[in-house]
């Protein structure tokens, strides 16, 4: 199963959870906040590594929903759930 699998619960600001999710929700607000800089895209994509996703598709489709007005955590778990009914 996928690490990812499991419900995204919103982490209280500045916990540092190991959940891989919550990984990704910290490392998008920080790519987000400043995208220019080398190392938060490298924590973007990291984080999107930890959760068995493929970089571009889950890029692409975490933009998409942000755009569409997602919160960052609703567009990851959007995107972590579409994974996970499509492994299955």
């Amino acid at each position: 199963m996928n690490l990812c699998a499991a419900k995204y619960d919103q982490p209280t600001p500045g916990s540092s959870s190991g959940n891989p999710v919550d990984r990704l929700v910290a490392a998008w607000v920080r790519w987000e906040k400043a995208p220019g800089a080398a190392h938060t895209a490298r924590g973007k994509v990291d984080a999107i590594h930890a959760c068995g996703l493929g970089v571009a598709r889950a890029h692409e489709a975490i933009a998409a929903a942000r755009r569409d007005g997602l919160s960052v955590p609703d567009a990851v778990q959007a995107v972590v759930n579409d994974a996970v009914g499509e492994a299955a």
